[in-house]
């Protein structure tokens, strides 16, 4: 597909995904006619009426019409050119909408509406006249194999079918360790590398996965110099279609949410990586979320969680606000690009597992950050009373606080309310995380100079950004996996850390490199 063609899918198909469960008109039959009727959005009748459907203005429309030619099959065999008028519209996703009011006010179209095989519903259109070409049902059902549209008719999960298989990482570390834990969530991740393919993190290739060359799949001790470890992974099979693997048993303790007291989730929570491509193809986007959210159902079953109770079922970026995973920025740098989010994704959840959610609330608003004082790590500083807290972003938790007069800043956490962890020098048990109101300067110690070092990239392709995060605009990839210059780190988004290039041509994820 072109990227214009990509771009139309994802724009039609996140407006008849949604719409589906209002009309009952299969999104992938709506997605079909438009790319046939505008051709693509290039048509005169998409250009200039918005029009995407070649619907007719007869007595029944009292707005705007456009006039031009189209040709019509009378006789099932020959085609002739006539001058029409046809409905036009104000946008796109005003004849969107109409398509379906106009399917459902039409008693002949009742075959189509609530219909769940496409193939079924193509041909349900045609013989009740939508048009009078005689191939018209056979180039629907053509394009939606071809561009993967069905994928949009389960786009709330509930009846999709999970492709689940089994390849454990016996070979990991994370594995070898033995731990289990009982498990209370689910983590949503992605993997930031534009990447879709299951081979470059499972392995070894059991026949369906293809082989990776590079043999840096994650079923070995530490992958990538890395302890790290996922119970599933989500994306492409070597044949191109989606699949979800299992990695590691459900209950066994993973490596996926980070360390130490930033990575509790992995005491909690089961967590899976859904493989990224280049952030655009709405059908694999579609595909491998539908995919995701079946495996979520499936394990709300089998440990007895709803998903709609709060952090049950949470992203990697959501579980570091609640201070018990690292500082990444998944899925929510992929998910809003196709009309989704965690809080959709729950209530797909919910309603595959057979009961209603509320309708998802929008994002919160962000946090406006405490002031920064300018402290470094290593930092003296005078405590001056308030709130020490276990979690940097929030109050929630009260931890022990004494007076001192001297304590080191230990951690920064920039743009958080408490942004700054102290240690008592002196009298000891003042530990935890503080307002910058609450401390000032006994002597600040200067900032390390940074010493650049070269890395070689692991990843097939990633991504370069114009600033560290996924936040930022991809200006480039790196495809050669070669060795490249780090003159500058920096948190954000999207990675565990950030490291700019030598070259100037911006920043990319440290976490899918090897320091050399």
């Amino acid at each position: 597909m072109t990227q214009a063609q990509k771009d139309f899918i994802t724009k039609v198909g996140a407006f008849a995904a949604a719409d589906v469960k209002q009309s009952g008109i299969l999104a992938s039959l709506k997605m079909a006619q438009a790319i046939l009727e505008s051709g693509w959005g290039m048509s005169a009748l998409a250009t200039k009426a918005n029009a995407l459907f070649g619907i007719k203005a007869d007595s029944r429309w009292n707005r705007r019409v456009y006039s031009t030619t189209t040709k019509e099959c009378y006789d099932g065999v020959n085609f002739t050119t006539v001058d029409a008028l046809f409905r036009a519209y104000d946008s796109w996703e005003d004849s969107l909408a109409d398509h379906s009011a106009f399917l459902i006010a039409g008693s002949r179209y009742a075959a189509v509406i609530g219909e769940k095989d496409y193939k079924r519903a193509c041909t349900a259109i045609h013989v009740a006249g939508y048009a009078t070409d005689p191939d018209y049902a056979s180039k629907l059902i053509n394009l939606i194999e071809k561009y993967g549209l069905a994928d949009f008719d389960t786009a709330s999960g509930e009846e999709h079918t999970m492709n689940l298989r089994t390849l454990i990482f016996t070979n990991n570390a994370c594995y070898k360790a033995g731990r289990t834990i009982t498990v209370k969530g689910i983590m949503v991740h992605s993997t930031g590398a534009n990447n879709p393919t299951l081979r470059r993190y499972v392995g070894p290739d059991d026949g369906r996965l293809g082989p990776n060359q590079y043999n840096n799949h994650w079923n070995q001790d530490k992958p990538d110099g890395r302890q790290v470890c996922v119970h599933g992974f989500i994306g492409k099979l070597l044949d191109g279609s989606v699949a979800t693997y299992q990695t590691l048993p459900w209950n066994h303790r993973g490596w996926h949410g980070g360390s130490g007291a930033k990575g509790s989730v992995n005491d909690t929570h089961i967590g899976f990586e859904i493989c990224e491509d280049g952030l655009t193809d709405a059908a694999y986007f579609r595909a491998v979320f539908n995919e995701a959210v079946a495996l979520c159902v499936h394990l709300c079953k089998m440990y007895d969680l709803d998903p709609m109770k709060d952090g049950v079922i949470i992203g990697h970026y959501e579980g570091h606000a609640r201070g018990i995973a690292s500082n990444h920025g998944d899925p929510k740098n992929w998910f809003p690009k196709h009309g989704e989010s965690m809080d959709s994704f729950r209530a797909a959840v919910k309603k595959g597992m057979g009961g209603s959610a509320p309708a998802p609330a929008p994002d919160p608003a962000p946090v406006t950050p405490a002031p920064s004082t300018g402290f470094n790590m290593g930092d003296i500083v005078q405590f001056t009373g308030g709130g020490v807290f276990t979690s940097s972003t929030s109050a929630a938790a009260a931890a022990t606080k004494r007076e001192a007069s001297r304590c080191k800043v230990t951690q920064i956490n920039s743009g958080a309310r408490y942004p700054y962890h102290l240690i008592s020098e002196d009298k000891g048990g003042v530990w935890g995380w503080v307002s910058a109101d609450n401390v000032s300067a006994i002597g600040q110690a200067p900032a390390a100079p940074f010493t650049a070092y070269t890395v070689k990239v692991t990843a097939d392709t990633l991504n370069i950004r114009k600033g560290p995060g996924t936040d930022t605009a991809i200006v480039g990839d790196i495809k050669d996996k070669g060795v490249y210059t780090i003159v500058e780190e920096a948190n954000g988004p999207g990675a565990t850390r950030w490291g700019k290039l030598k070259s100037g041509a911006g920043w990319i994820s440290l976490d899918h490199t090897q320091k050399r």
